[in-house]
């Protein structure tokens, strides 16, 4: 029969993994939820102001963070300039930055 202690630590461990299930979804779910939201701000305003556009990627940047935690894997993302690294992430951070770098509108422009 298992003693109080090791009963006590088994429900923690539960409550633990519990916790860490749920804030998996909320992240996915705040991702959705949210690229969802730009879409059809994208669709409502199509000419914003600058700040506005700024506004938008940095939303949309944790957006795709959000889900990307949720996705399992790893990605790995150097950015460097010349001979030295700039700026090294993993995961959903590399997510963030790869979609807030990317600034496609600027393209089309060109």
């Amino acid at each position: 029969m298992p003693s109080r202690d090791e009963a006590r630590i088994k429900r923690r461990r539960s409550s633990a993994g519990k916790q860490q299930n749920l804030e998996m979804w909320l992240a996915f779910v705040f991702g959705i939820v949210f690229v969802t939201v730009m879409l059809v701000i994208a669709i409502a305003i199509p000419n914003p102001s600058s700040t506005s556009f700024f506004t938008y990627r940095v939303v949309l940047a944790l957006a795709a963070a959000g889900i990307a935690a949720v996705i399992p894997g790893f990605l790995n993302v150097e950015v460097s300039l010349g001979l030295k690294n700039v700026i090294r992430a993993g995961g959903a951070i590399a997510v963030f930055l790869i979609v807030f770098l990317m600034n496609p509108a600027e393209l089309v422009a060109k």
